[in-house]
């Protein structure tokens, strides 16, 4: 009994060791440098994250099981490259702009310190508790390709961020008069109302791109689009009376490409996105709504517009630059 015990205890102890050894390596793997976005550092844990983000964007829209066949792989190397690529200097954008806000040599708006650190803390004490302790939180992390210190990294640039914004709406960078504002929403903005065939896990996506086709000839044929929204679209959120008011930056890419395109009263093609069907009907501005709901979301859509213009900006001048270990990583064979 003693020498089983004994065995079984050098056994855990062994299997104990193995599993922090592999923890361990994997911490560093997750805190290599990959590169650097003006001088700030990338790690790889923020280029696997975005990098499998996106693999399953791109998978989800070409075809389950695309990375695992090379030739398909190759074919859109070049798109999950750029995707990846162009995303990480994201949160750079941020920071750098943060950088330019100082008072007596020391940042005002820093990641690393003021309060910035504690209200990172207090977030994920938040979403820790909100998930049900720290092992269901960690399964979480994992889940979503993220680590704990990539989470508090991400929701450090988020809370820098807000006080970025802060900042450039108090010492007016962004014109805060009600004439800005609707000059802006009215050269800027668009209107559109759609229908939404979303792409649920058990659903068969061939059907639902055959019912997206089908309504839209619905529509072309001369039916009411609002009464074919309530019966088909699954967007709760748009009203049928107004739809959507925005510009660019609002949502994503392929909505806010294919409506931008469109003029007014056009209906676009069939818009496929990862989530599911879009049908676009681009619709002209209610002069009426516009100054009703100026103070009703309008004018936060305006300050948030005009702000991101500011971020873009910023994206345009940075660029991330691999080291030799970051040139050699195949992104399409991530894990």
């Amino acid at each position: 009994m003693k020498k089983t015990l004994s065995v079984l205890i050098a056994a855990i102890l062994i299997l104990s060791s193995l599993s922090l050894l592999s923890c361990s390596n994997k911490d560093k793997l997750n805190r290599t440098v990959v590169g650097n976005v003006n001088g700030y550092e990338v790690y790889y844990e923020e280029l696997r994250w975005l990098t499998m983000q996106y693999k399953d964007l791109i998978e989800a829209t070409y075809g389950e099981g695309l990375w695992d066949n090379p030739e398909l792989a190759e074919k859109h190397r070049a798109e999950l490259e750029d995707a990846v690529f162009s995303s990480i200097i994201s949160n750079y954008a941020v920071l750098t702009l943060c950088d330019e806000f100082s008072a007596n040599g020391e940042k005002l708006i820093d990641i690393n310190g003021g309060d910035v650190p504690g209200l990172v803390d207090d977030y994920v004490k938040d979403t820790v508790n909100e998930l049900g302790g720290r092992s269901e939180y960690r399964k979480s992390l994992e889940k979503n390709y993220l680590t704990d210190s990539l989470y508090r990294f991400i929701t450090g640039v988020d809370i820098c961020e807000s006080i970025l914004f802060k900042y450039y709406c108090e010492l007016t960078y962004i014109d805060d008069s009600d004439e800005a504002a609707l000059d802006y929403i009215f050269e800027n903005f668009i209107r559109t109302k759609h229908i939404y065939i979303q792409n649920d896990a058990k659903d068969n996506v061939s059907e639902n791109r055959a019912l997206a086709d089908a309504v839209r000839v619905k529509l072309m044929n001369g039916e009411d689009l609002d009464t074919l929204i309530k019966n088909y679209s699954e967007d709760g959120y748009m009203s049928t009376e107004n739809g959507y008011y925005f510009t660019h930056g609002q949502y994503s890419e392929a909505y806010e490409a294919a409506s931008f395109a469109l003029a007014i009263d056009e209906v676009s093609p069939v818009v496929e996105t990862y989530s599911g069907y879009y049908i676009i009907k681009r619709l002209e501005l209610d002069t009426e709504y516009v100054m009703s709901n100026l103070y009703s979301g309008l004018k936060d859509q305006y300050f948030v517009a005009v702000f991101d213009k500011f971020i873009d900006e910023q994206k345009a001048t940075l660029k991330f630059v691999p080291n030799e270990y970051g040139s050699s990583l195949d992104l399409t064979k991530m894990k």
